[in-house]
């Protein structure tokens, strides 16, 4: 608040000057041992200091000499559980507010100060260890972190590397003694990124090292999400459970009623424990190649692995994006396409789902080949796939008339190996976008009244409408917008040519933005951007879109991403691969999503060239 000052007044500030004169003479008294009034001993030291100094320091040491301790009183004061060398480097700071020390003693000084009740140098400290923090790292300063209320945040940012590397973390000798309480805060996460039967092999090989642990096998085991594994692998882990450990579980006998029970049940009998776990993800972008002969087009789709550089700048936000890809033409040989004419696309586990006007196939999106057989169609309806999404691994696939107007969903049940059909939703749609969300699917489309929401829950099988938005809008595609506020909820943002549209599906409101220009503050951007589809990755969301400038020659695939930490929408670069074929012999295809990295034949050319027109970005899970 600014001072007001009357005429009668006189007026001198001071401070900032004042409170570092203070704070150099301080200094002063206590190295020529001035006034000072006490001596803290640890170790082999004896630092001499003034109390007014520590207690206004220390919530340790205000306690400590405000109180009626003995050590109110004294003049020298043991502290036999603190470091000598690290209580001096943080009474220096205490005389100076300047912290400086070797990374090597970074956690000595965490502790000390832990100890003595420093939150800055404690946050300081965290920050400094989580940026440096190796793999070999993570599981030894989580457990130290532990049992402390006050490195919460330590313990949360170990947590989230040991989840992210858990395929590497599960071999380290450490894993093997591990307590079962940290076991626990592992496997019991739906952040951790694994196939289920790994999850469950690390826990028997983890008991195996201590066979005492029986008890708490039983207890941990619980936390094993049985329902996402094979029908044959439960059949092998049961059988295993039950004549070499002699423990029969009811989790395993709910997972093969999960598995033989209709998609409705299953939502129903969803519980957190059960719920499909969060996985790295890869960015699959299908698009169709449009050359001078319409006749020889053809379905492509390039492999796209979206890597933040980890380099942090000093506001703490990501410095740039790099998105990695390689195409991969969906063939099986040079004389077959597998998906010519593709309709509606989805993820299918670590594959992709598509359907094509005649068939559904799954494919391996590294290689552009069938991963197995065709799927069979639905035998109770007339098949015009127009959209797809996956909700707990059932894949809904919107379908409507020879026309495009989408009027009923079906869903395949890959445990069953079959398709149920859903409730019709209320209002027949145009350009109908899919998007899973919360446990729900929303269908956006449009008609003659303007855009249409329904969403759909399927634990009761029943659509619900939501409000419209005036206007009719060929939508390119829908995504799940992550806010850079925490306190605000996820929104869904559904793109047309020039707009994007937001949804809140708590709020039931929509929102607009007219131009996509206004969502970068990049200059690269030359608009209008055409094609624009937008997909959710690693909780952030990219937009990929055509951003050709007008009366120019081919096609420009570009891609925004948003920041959920910052808000902000900034330009990703690209590293293109194209697809590697190896010599007789030697492995048939480049393994991009894991090679990629170590490739030396990299180049900054964008995929695809020519012309094109993106049908629909998807996700696929990357364990």
């Amino acid at each position: 608040m600014e001072q007001i000052i009357s005429p009668e007044e006189c007026y001198f500030d001071d401070s900032s000057e004042r409170d570092q004169t203070i704070l150099q003479s301080l200094h002063y008294a206590r190295s020529e041992n001035v006034l000072t009034d006490v001596i803290l001993c640890a170790d082999d030291r004896q630092i001499p200091c003034h109390r007014i100094v520590l207690a206004v320091s220390s919530d340790y040491f205000m306690a400590m000499f405000s109180s009626s301790f003995k050590e109110s009183k004294m003049t020298k004061i043991d502290l036999t559980h603190l470091k000598g060398k690290s209580l001096t480097i943080l009474v220096n700071y205490f005389y100076s507010s300047v912290l400086k020390f070797p990374k090597s003693m970074v956690r000595d000084i965490l502790e000390t100060s832990d100890l003595i009740q420093l939150s800055p140098v404690v946050e300081h400290c965290t920050d400094v260890i989580l940026k440096d923090m190796q793999i070999e790292e993570c599981l030894d300063i989580f457990q130290y972190a532990d049992d402390r209320v006050s490195l919460k945040d330590l313990k949360a940012g170990a947590l989230k590397m040991i989840w992210e590397q858990f395929h590497f973390v599960k071999d380290m000798d450490e894993y093997l003694d591990l307590t079962a309480d940290c076991l626990m805060d592992i496997i019991s996460s739906s952040c951790l990124i694994s196939r289920e039967e790994d999850v469950f092999d690390s826990v028997i090989t983890w008991f195996n090292h201590d066979s005492s642990r029986r008890d708490d096998l039983l207890r941990i085991i619980e936390n094993i999400r049985f329902n996402l594994m094979s029908g044959e692998y439960l059949e092998l882990i049961e059988s295993f459970l039950t004549n070499d450990l002699n423990i029969t579980l009811t989790s395993i006998k709910h997972a093969k009623e999960f598995h033989s029970c209709s998609s409705t049940k299953k939502h129903q009998l969803l519980t957190n424990k059960m719920k499909e776990r969060r996985c790295h993800q890869d960015v699959v972008v299908f698009y169709k190649m449009m050359p001078e002969s319409v006749g020889n087009s053809k379905s492509e789709m390039t492999f796209a692995t979206p890597e933040v550089f980890r380099e942090i700048v000093q506001q703490g936000e990501y410095d740039e994006e790099v998105v990695e890809f390689a195409q991969v033409t969906l063939t099986q040989d040079p004389l077959l396409r597998i998906s010519e004419d593709v309709k509606a696309i989805t993820q299918f586990g670590s594959s992709v789902f598509v359907c094509t006007a005649t068939s559904v196939e799954v494919i391996d999106p590294r290689t552009g080949v069938r991963s197995f057989v065709e799927i069979t169609l639905p035998e109770y309806t007339e098949w015009h796939p127009l959209t797809a999404a996956t909700l707990e691994g059932l894949v809904y696939v919107i379908q409507g008339n020879n026309i495009g107007r989408a009027n009923s969903v079906v869903c395949f049940d890959k445990w069953r190996k079959v398709w149920d059909k859903c409730a019709s939703f209320n209002i027949e749609v145009s350009s109908p976008t899919l998007v899973a969300y919360d446990g729900e699917m929303f269908l956006f489309g449009t008609n003659n009244s303007g855009t249409i929401v329904q969403s759909y829950d399927p634990c009761i099988d029943k659509w619900h409408q939501g409000n419209s938005l005036t206007g009719c809008h060929c939508f390119s595609g829908g995504s799940v917008l992550v806010p850079a506020d925490e306190e605000e909820l996820p929104s869904i943002c559904v793109t047309c040519p020039d707009h994007i549209h937001t949804y809140n599906p708590h709020s039931d409101v929509w929102q607009t933005i007219d131009s996509w220009a206004q969502l970068a503050t990049c200059e690269e951007l030359s608009g209008p951007l055409m094609h624009c589809v937008p997909v959710s990755c690693n909780g952030n969301c990219f937009l990929y879109f055509d951003d050709t400038p007008p009366d120019s020659q081919g096609s420009h695939l570009a891609v925004l991403r948003l920041s959920p930490y910052t808000g902000n929408w900034t330009t990703c670069q690209f590293e293109y691969e194209s697809q590697e074929v190896r010599e007789e012999g030697e492995q048939e295809r480049h393994e991009v999503g894991y090679q990629l990295k170590t490739s030396e034949k990299r180049h900054m050319l964008p995929p695809p060239v020519g012309h094109f027109e993106i049908l629909k970005c998807i996700t696929i899970c990357r364990k």
